[in-house]
């Protein structure tokens, strides 16, 4: 069967990858090149922590799937555990965070609520003493976003399968409640016995010149690099209250990111890369009130992007409702990377007919 995957990040080229390993024969449409997209952009956070247990299922089912692609290649830096670390002082908070890492245990994940005493030996360095609630996944990776997306490309194209950067779909071609296949820009049509809407915060513009349109909002995150004399000593953390994130770099320093914009919906043609420019000041300062060895570290650059939301902060998965034909893969809020093997599993599943 025929496949075209639109978009060719993360969720895109591990559709692509479990549909060739079940026979199907993917085309892969990428507007850009490799990476330039949400993907290339991402912090690269794998958590199991989810307010959602079907979400914990699917970053379990990817980390095997990161895992075992690592062992079967040399160069293992752009895999790495980490650890992460949730925290709240808020009672409310506390009592979501308790509640999620009951339903995430009883999905097989390996996470568990710490005492202020465990979670200081596992972050020595962060400020905890106005915290009530620490939740930990020791498993946790950091995947490198590009290096993912890379290896799979590079074992695609050695399996013969199509990947075409610079190719931009314009729409998808609807007949009597099918899409034939999609149209790109400049009018060029390709065919398919099946189509997977995988682009991203492009997916709701090519949906709805389709005729097809989808509950989807592009928004704005950002992530900043703080350099340190002395590096923290610190897993990943979520800082629930102060809308913050961060993870050790692997060539040093923290990655930082700031949460989302979620008021604004953003144009995906048009994404600014810079950061706000207030942005490093107030990343800065949140910083420094979990971690105080920020007070001694300097900004070192960062850039934005875009993630795609949807209302209920569940991704877009499965059949659309106008066109059994037509995959959505898409949707994922800024948990595209984490999500992407399991996604990518589920996808080719349900194209084959075939239970996982």
């Amino acid at each position: 069967m025929k496949v075209i995957v639109i978009g060719a990040g993360a969720v895109g080229m591990s559709t692509a990858y479990f549909l060739k390993s079940q026979g199907h024969t993917p085309v892969l449409l990428e507007k850009g090149l490799l990476g330039e997209g949400s993907t290339g952009l991402s912090a690269g956070l794998v958590s199991v922590q989810h307010r959602d247990p079907l979400d914990t299922e699917l970053t379990l089912r990817s980390i095997r799937f990161f895992t075992h692609l690592a062992s079967r290649h040399q160069e293992r830096r752009w895999i790495k555990k980490m650890g992460f670390l949730r925290v709240t002082g808020d009672p409310s908070t506390a009592r979501r965070l308790q509640e999620a890492v009951q339903k995430a245990a009883q999905r097989g994940a390996d996470v568990e609520l710490l005492t202020v005493e465990e979670a200081r030996y596992e972050a020595p360095d962060l400020y905890l003493d106005d915290l009530i609630a620490f939740a930990f996944s020791p498993g946790d990776l950091y995947v490198n976003p590009f290096a993912y997306i890379y290896l799979l490309s590079r074992e695609l194209k050695e399996q013969g399968v199509e990947i075409q950067y610079g190719t931009a779909v314009d729409r998808l071609l609807v007949e009597g409640g099918e899409v034939k296949g999609v149209m790109l820009t400049g009018g060029r049509i390709l065919f398919a016995d099946m189509v997977v809407l995988a682009a991203g915060v492009w997916s709701g513009r090519i949906a709805e010149r389709s005729g097809l349109p989808l509950p989807l909002k592009p928004y704005r995150t950002q992530l900043g690099h703080v350099i340190f004399q002395k590096e923290p000593r610190t897993p990943m953390v979520q800082d629930l209250d102060q809308g913050i994130y961060f993870r050790r770099e692997p060539g040093g320093g923290l990655l930082v990111g700031n949460g989302t914009d979620t008021a604004h919906a953003f144009d995906p043609d048009h994404i600014r890369s810079a950061n706000d420019p207030r942005f490093a000041e107030e990343i800065s300062m949140r910083l420094m009130r979990r971690l105080p060895l920020a007070a001694e570290g300097f900004f070192g650059g960062g850039w934005g992007g875009l993630c795609a939301g949807t209302p209920d902060r569940m991704p877009l998965l499965g059949p659309h409702t106008q066109a059994e034909n037509l995959i959505l893969a898409t949707g994922m809020n800024g948990y595209g990377l984490m999500r992407a093997p399991a996604i990518g599993e589920v996808v080719a599943s349900l194209i084959s007919g075939e239970p996982l």
